[in-house]
């Protein structure tokens, strides 16, 4: 569920939600938990909810209601991970913002992924990549998974207006694919990247990358025998179909620490570190407040 879901009319949201099941079920349930209990047997059945929030809108009473509608992974938008950017573009919050909700979400043992956006207002390629390293350094974020999305100065925004007035410039293409190279090269193997850039059609982008780059990306990457160890670039499926010779799967496990707790990622992989399967566990530091919503 995209933008900040949460942020709708609470009726909407279970209502939306009510009818994403009811369109799997096949038939019209009475209500919420209905149409859930239906799916459990449903020939097309809910195996993932994704929703996307901002952080200052993920707190307990939000993390009630994702479980209520048995969410499966949550996507903060993120964007960057320093305060003054935050000001500068009006955010509206901040990165202690972004520690709590990430630990909230692990504490309830949601996937957390984020939505990174290197070039932003008041950023360099050099602070950007800085940052990036700190994403997986700092042990308050490592999320299980990215969306890249490269600043991109859109129509009719106040970026734009920026843009006219020279208040701001965006990396040109180069900059940008270079900056995204570096930032693939350092991403651990327990995180996937599942984006590289918004899909905003190029009519309405006034400057910044207009064309999708993780084609690019990868073959330059290719040229300068850099690879990425994210989970999607290294999925057999992929590696098969660009000619890698497939060795046998052995398990190897992966343990980390992320907000107050151990992670633990098992997955099967040849000695090419080509993956077959993964299985992500989280050991909490403390008890689990809850593992269901509070019922109103």
């Amino acid at each position: 569920m995209g933008g900040t879901f949460l942020a709708y009319p609470k009726d909407y949201q279970y209502q939306f939600i009510k009818d994403c099941f009811d369109a799997l079920n096949g038939e019209e349930s009475a209500d919420l938990e209905d149409a859930k209990r239906v799916n459990e047997t449903a020939n097309h059945r809910c195996t993932g909810l994704c929703i996307e929030t901002r952080p200052d809108w993920c707190q307990e009473e939000e993390i009630d209601r994702m479980l209520e509608f048995g969410t499966t992974r949550v996507e903060l938008g993120v964007q960057t991970l320093d305060d003054e950017i935050y000001r500068l573009v009006r955010r509206g919050h901040k990165v202690e913002d972004v520690v709590k909700a990430t630990a909230l979400l692990r504490e309830h043992g949601f996937k957390v992924h984020y939505h990174w956006m290197p070039g932003l207002p008041g950023s360099t390629p050099e602070q950007d990549f800085k940052l990036s390293q700190r994403l997986f350094d700092d042990d308050r974020f490592r999320p299980d998974g990215l969306k890249l999305y490269p600043t991109m100065v859109v129509e009719g925004t106040e970026l734009e207006r920026w843009y006219q007035e020279n208040r701001y410039q965006p990396y040109d293409v180069n900059t940008m694919i270079d900056l995204m190279i570096d930032i693939k090269s350092i991403v651990p193997k327990y995180v996937r990247i599942s984006r590289v850039l918004r899909d905003i059609p190029a009519k309405f982008i006034t400057a910044g990358c207009k064309d999708s780059l993780r084609g690019v990306i990868k073959q330059r990457m290719k040229q300068r025998a850099i690879e990425c160890k994210c989970v999607r670039c290294r999925e057999y499926g992929h590696r098969a179909r660009d000619g890698w010779e497939i060795g046998e799967p052995q398990m190897v496990r992966m343990d980390y620490e992320a907000s107050g707790g151990r992670e633990i990622f098992l997955s099967f992989e040849d000695e090419s570190e080509t993956l077959f399967g993964l299985l992500r566990m989280r050991i909490q530091s403390k008890p689990v407040s809850k593992l269901e919503p509070e019922r109103q």
